[in-house]
């Protein structure tokens, strides 16, 4: 397993931290041959991502792109602005989302979705499993 973590270095959280939570998901999950790129962006790269990509005008705070393949499962693009604004929204500790935030874009690469409600609850369940090992409330 390899995670690469790229991009902007002024994040509340360590690469390693990213990393561990990345590399935890994808153990839990017995993708023990795969690996993926965390990229950490600005407002405007991932406003234009999500613009790009799915039609949605504004940042987000996560893009994920699956490449289909099994040992490289593609790149998680992560904004830290927008992911400061979600971690005040839900009262969490910065560092606290942004590693629930790789977790999320690791199962997405893995083929998890929550388009559809019992999508959405098996994800969050096995999320939440994740964030536990990680010693993470949420």
């Amino acid at each position: 397993m390899s995670v690469n973590i790229a991009g902007e270095k002024n994040a509340s959280v360590s690469a390693a931290r990213l990393r561990k939570a990345a590399l935890t998901a994808l153990s839990v999950l017995g993708r023990i041959r795969a690996g993926l790129t965390i990229v950490l962006v600005g407002e405007k790269k991932i406003g234009g991502l999500n613009r790009l990509y799915r039609g949605k005008k504004g940042p987000t705070d996560i893009l994920s792109f699956a490449t289909g393949d099994l040992t490289d499962l593609g790149d998680i693009f992560i904004s830290l602005k927008q992911a400061r604004k979600k971690a005040a929204e839900r009262g969490m500790a910065e560092r606290d989302y942004l590693t629930l935030l790789a977790v999320h874009g690791t199962l997405h690469l893995c083929g998890f979705d929550h388009e559809k409600p019992a999508d959405a609850e098996k994800m969050e369940k096995k999320e939440n499993a994740i964030m536990r090992k990680l010693n993470v409330k949420l």
